[in-house]
C-alpha cells in the first residue's frame, strides 16, 4: 500500500526538518511531498535536504491550491492514500497508523482528525469557530462532521479522482467535505489531540469567514 503525506507549506523552514524526519520514521509512510506555496524563506531547501519531494510555487496561491496540486500528484503517481497535514507541528503524527487503520477497516474514503474530545488546549475563539463551522457543515452534509476545520486527514486517492475542486484558499477543505458527501463517499472521524503552539496563523478571520459563507451559499446549486 502506497501512502503519501502531503504538506502545504508557507514560510515553514523552522518546523519542516523535524516534521519530515519524524514522518520518515513511520513505516506506513511511503513518501513525503511538500508543496511550497511561494515562501519567502528557505522552506523548499529545508524540505529537499530533509528528504521530501518538493513542488514550489513562485507566488503564494493559498492552501487550497497547494492541496489540489498534492492531490493531482498522488493520482498521477498511483498512491493508494494521501494524508494531508499542516507544517507547523500542530498535528500529532503518532496517530497516523491508527488513522490509516480506520480508513482501511471501515472502507472510508475520508478520515478526518477530530479534536472534539480534546479541545481544552484550543483557544476559545478557535473553539467557537470550530464548533459553529462543524455544525453548519454537518447540516449541509446531512451527517455528523465532528471537526470540519481540521486539516489532518486521510483520503483515498481513487475517491479524489472523482472530485472536481475549485477553491484555492482555506475553504477548499470544506469544499472537499461537501462534495465528498454529495457524491456519497464514506466519511468518518478519528480522535486526535489538540496541539497549539505560538506560531503565527495564516488564516484571515474576516476574509476566510466570508469565503466559507460564500462556499455554503454556492453549495446549494451543486
Amino acid at each position: 500500500m502506497k501512502i503519501l503525506v502531503a504538506i502545504p507549506a508557507y514560510n515553514a523552514e523552522k518546523t519542516l526538518a523535524r516534521l519530515i524526519a519524524e514522518l520518515k520514521e513511520i513505516p506506513q509512510v511511503s513518501s513525503v511531498l511538500v508543496v511550497d506555496d511561494g515562501s519567502c524563506d528557505d522552506t523548499a531547501e529545508v524540505a529537499r535536504k530533509s528528504g521530501a519531494t518538493v513542488i514550489s510555487f513562485e507566488t503564494n496561491f493559498g492552501k487550497g491550491a497547494s492541496l489540489k496540486t498534492a492531490f493531482r500528484y498522488a493520482i498521477v503517481k498511483g498512491y493508494d492514500y494521501v494524508i494531508t497535514m499542516d507544517a507547523d507541528l500542530q498535528h500529532d503524527i503518532s496517530t497516523i497508523p491508527a488513522m490509516i487503520e480506520t480508513a482501511v477497516k471501515e472502507g472510508a474514503d475520508l478520515v478526518i482528525g477530530s479534536r472534539r474530545k480534546d479541545s481544552e488546549a484550543m483557544p476559545r475563539d478557535r473553539l467557537l469557530s470550530n464548533r459553529l463551522s462543524s455544525i453548519v457543515t454537518s447540516l449541509l452534509c446531512n451527517r455528523l462532521v465532528e471537526d470540519s476545520q481540521c486539516g489532518f486527514r486521510v483520503l483515498k486517492v481513487k475517491a479524489l479522482e472523482n472530485l472536481k475542486l475549485d477553491c484555492d484558499k482555506f475553504d477548499l477543505e470544506t469544499e472537499v467535505l461537501l462534495k465528498a458527501s454529495r457524491y456519497g463517499f464514506k466519511i468518518t472521524s478519528h480522535p486526535i489531540p489538540s496541539i497549539y503552539n505560538k506560531g503565527r496563523s495564516h488564516v484571515n478571520r474576516f476574509v476566510d469567514t466570508c469565503r466559507f459563507l460564500r462556499l455554503m451559499w454556492r453549495s446549494f446549486w451543486w
